[in-house]
């Protein structure tokens, strides 16, 4: 049968059968894949450590005809981010990107500019560098998808928040999705107080990818996305709760 080359990002990896495990990647070529790794639990498997989450990987794959799995016919480690396994916040942060892709990412809808950029973000990571690409990585995901929260403009009347009063605090909802002018925001349940820099530092942070965002702005930013996240994938983020308390 014909076979198809890609480079894919471990995104998950679960036990199937005695000696066997299914693995999620997210490829470049492909987007999200899952693959049936036959022997991949064996203790001298021919992936080797290929298969561990975070690993980026060129493989080979039987693609399926009708549902089902891929096969994975083979599995070479290209890159193992070396700051993941010096730091456990770096492990950690890697893993909820990880759990994003997963919930997020399509089959046969590949974003090779965003696969590019994600494994910077993974080279970036290290102990003294968690927050800032995390929530660099986070927007740019919330893009790539379609979700970018309502910022400039008030999400129930729609009225821009530059011409609301600068006296009365603005207002988030994340079931909503996004910004509440004063009026609105007075008589909408489950709003959030939204700083005034905060609100400043989160549209600066979306128009400069680079930009350089203070440890606990981007903590509180972070915190704001994760309940975000949650709304929107109608769960909460399982790895979150790790990086509430890093830095």
């Amino acid at each position: 049968m014909p076979t198809e080359k890609a480079t894919g990002l471990v995104l998950r990896s679960i036990e199937y059968r005695e000696t066997s495990c299914v693995v999620t990647f997210w490829t470049r070529e492909f987007g999200k894949v899952r693959a049936l790794a036959k022997g991949g639990r064996r203790l001298r498997s021919r992936f080797e450590t290929a298969l561990d989450v975070g690993n980026c990987c060129d493989i080979v794959l039987i693609r399926k005809i009708s549902a089902g799995l891929d096969l994975l016919t083979e599995a070479h480690l290209r890159e193992r981010f070396a700051g993941l396994h010096q730091s456990l916040q770096a492990y950690y942060t890697a893993c909820l990107i990880a759990e994003i892709l997963d919930a997020c990412a399509q089959e046969n809808d590949p974003h090779p500019s965003w696969f590019d950029a994600t494994l910077r973000t993974l080279r970036r990571l290290h102990e003294s560098e968690v927050l800032n690409p995390l929530l660099h990585w986070e927007l740019m995901a919330l893009q790539e998808m379609g979700l970018q929260p309502m910022l400039e403009h008030c999400v129930r009347c729609r009225k821009p928040l530059e011409e609301s009063p600068t006296s009365e605090p603005i207002a988030w909802n994340a079931q909503a999705g996004g910004v509440l002018c004063p009026h609105c925001g007075r008589t909408t349940a489950s709003r959030r107080t939204l700083p005034a820099e905060l609100w400043h530092s989160w549209r600066q942070a979306i128009r400069h990818s680079a930009s350089a965002i203070p440890a606990d702005i981007s903590r509180q930013l972070l915190d704001l996305l994760h309940e975000y996240w949650s709304h929107r994938l109608e769960r909460p983020l399982r790895l979150a709760k790790y990086l509430s308390t890093a830095h």
